[in-house]
């Protein structure tokens, strides 16, 4: 569990961090967005072999699935993973993908939904 432990405070602390961090500064997550559509090839090769090998680094150390809190990261992992598979195979229905979040509202869920994974993260470290 000192593995689960550990990744769950990585993260969560990640996803905190950086949804308050575009919660402050929407332009940034928006200047963000623009960027990965001018230049898909250069955010897309690199986010794409990050969240491949970042992916991997998961799925192979902690691939634990278990009726409990551990098996979210064993998930981020395995998304990670796949999302990094995509992004590298099929660029242009990933670049669909990312237009529709040129939309405040999506971009807020988005946001939102980041946050909370990381506040439950770190909860069921600290907490429980």
């Amino acid at each position: 569990m000192d593995l689960s432990m550990f990744l769950a405070k990585v993260f969560g602390f990640y996803f905190v961090i950086v949804t308050l961090a575009f919660f402050v500064n929407p332009k940034m997550y928006q200047k963000l967005i623009h960027d990965y559509i001018k230049m898909p090839t250069l955010f897309g090769v690199f986010g794409g072999t990050l969240d491949v090998i970042l992916g991997l680094m998961v799925v192979l150390t902690h691939n634990i699935w278990v009726a409990d809190w551990p098996v979210v990261i064993t998930l981020i992992g395995w998304l990670m993973l796949v999302k990094g598979v995509f992004v590298l195979f099929l660029p242009d229905a990933v670049m669909k993908f990312v237009k529709k979040f040129d939309n405040p509202a999506l971009r807020n869920a988005d946001l939102l939904s980041g946050l909370i994974i990381g506040i439950l993260l770190l909860m069921s470290v600290y907490f429980f």
